[in-house]
């Protein structure tokens, strides 16, 4: 939006709509900014163009359902947490203790190298 507004650029083409706002609320207003500024929008995957009134209307019908399905996504996921705690299950992912900090310990690493040692042994 920074190069928006100093009039840097012309276009601002995205690949899809919602890598480009984190709401319908954002999305409105980054548009409207943007058309304020001169500026046009294009998606490319959603095939809509921000210049055109057939392509405002499409990008609201979009968002609108956008939204509607992260709300569902979210209201399954909190109905799932609380079954899960109504059962007395654990509903939190499992620590992966082989790793810490996304990379194998020193332990995981040697008992790797020990288990192709060995097998080379047979050979």
């Amino acid at each position: 939006m920074a190069l928006a507004r100093k009039r840097a650029i012309d276009i601002v083409v995205v690949w899809k709509l919602d890598r480009f706002g984190r709401s319908l609320r954002h999305l409105v207003n980054s548009i409207a900014e943007l058309e304020a500024l001169g500026i046009a929008f294009v998606s490319l995957r959603d095939q809509f163009d921000m210049t055109t009134p057939g392509g405002r209307l499409q990008f609201h019908v979009v968002s609108a359902m956008t939204e509607f399905e992260r709300a569902l996504i979210c209201e399954r996921v909190r109905a799932g947490i609380a079954q899960a705690k109504a059962e007395g299950k654990s509903w939190k992912r499992g620590r992966n203790r082989e790793y810490k900090h996304g990379k194998p310990s020193n332990s995981t690493l040697w008992r790797r190298a020990k288990a192709v040692n060995d097998y080379l042994a047979q050979l």
